[in-house]
């Protein structure tokens, strides 16, 4: 199993070295990529390597890129159910809600953050979501006020 791989603690690390890269600039790009994309290969029912991947690209202006990591990361997520975690589906779902609203894709982005609001209990993910709508992120979710 890829758990054999690195320990957590590997895995976390790996991943900070990754963001530093991806908050680095272009000179760092390269080897942030490799990064994520051995996190996504080793725990591709998590939501950091898709995540790490798409804010280096979000930083390099090229969030069509950023869009395109996050939706393989939905796709292998899901079919990764039941081992994914429904809090990791909800925070690439905003950071790609994040990506599509940079890309000018608006009703999309639009659409999954509504929808992410009536489904997540997940509350960072449900604050980012809110904020990105411009609502106010103390305000109960439709599922908690049904």
């Amino acid at each position: 199993m890829n758990d054999a791989v690195l320990a957590g603690d590997d895995v976390r690390l790996l991943h900070e070295i990754g963001m530093l890269g991806a908050g680095a600039g272009a000179s760092a790009l390269s080897s942030t990529e490799q990064i994520f994309q051995a996190l996504m290969l080793l725990r591709p029912q998590r939501d950091f390597g898709y995540i790490g991947m798409a804010c280096a690209y979000i930083n390099q202006q090229r969030p069509d890129e950023a869009a395109q990591v996050l939706e393989k990361g939905l796709r292998v997520m899901r079919s990764s159910a039941p081992a994914t975690e429904p809090e990791d589906l909800a925070m690439v779902q905003v950071f790609l809600a994040l990506a599509l609203l940079m890309s000018r894709r608006t009703a999309e982005a639009v659409a999954l953050l509504q929808q992410l609001i009536k489904t997540t209990e997940h509350p960072p993910a449900l604050r980012m979501a809110r904020g990105l709508l411009g609502l106010p992120a103390d305000e109960p979710s439709t599922q908690e006020s049904a």
